[in-house]
């Protein structure tokens, strides 16, 4: 498979050792992976998943979009009038078993002060750390 690394600078053939959507490795000697089935990646190229840092998400529907576009993972900005967060809460619970689904995670809600426009973080979000 073609992997590149920005870091480096450089596109080169690798193998790459992936268990449950996860890369575990690269490299040209994964011993420790043998075991696993083979795939001919000849002519693709291997990108990891994606993040959006910055959504507002509805319904399960924009998980399974957002995945096809290659996005792993969706970090909701915690917007209470686009879902409550029970809703929330539920939705992440599903994404996070099922594989069609990006995962969500939440960065809390906000609560605003009585008389202002300006919105200010209501709590520490009951997530773990974002990425965990």
């Amino acid at each position: 498979m073609f992997v590149c690394s920005l870091a480096l600078e450089r596109c080169r053939t690798h193998i790459v050792a992936v268990t449950g959507a996860i890369i575990r490795a690269v490299g040209g000697d994964l011993v420790p992976w043998q075991r696993l089935p083979a795939f001919d990646g000849t002519g693709l190229t291997l990108v990891p998943g994606l993040i959006d840092s910055h959504a507002h998400v509805r319904d399960a529907e924009e998980l399974r979009q957002a995945l096809r576009f290659g996005v792993t993972t969706m970090l909701d900005m915690g917007a209470t009038e686009v879902l409550p967060p029970q809703q929330l809460f539920a939705l992440r619970a599903a994404a996070r078993v099922t594989p069609d689904m990006s995962d969500l995670r939440a960065a809390g809600y906000m609560a605003s002060l009585r008389g202002s426009s300006r919105p200010r973080a209501a709590r520490p979000s009951p997530h773990p750390p974002f990425p965990a």
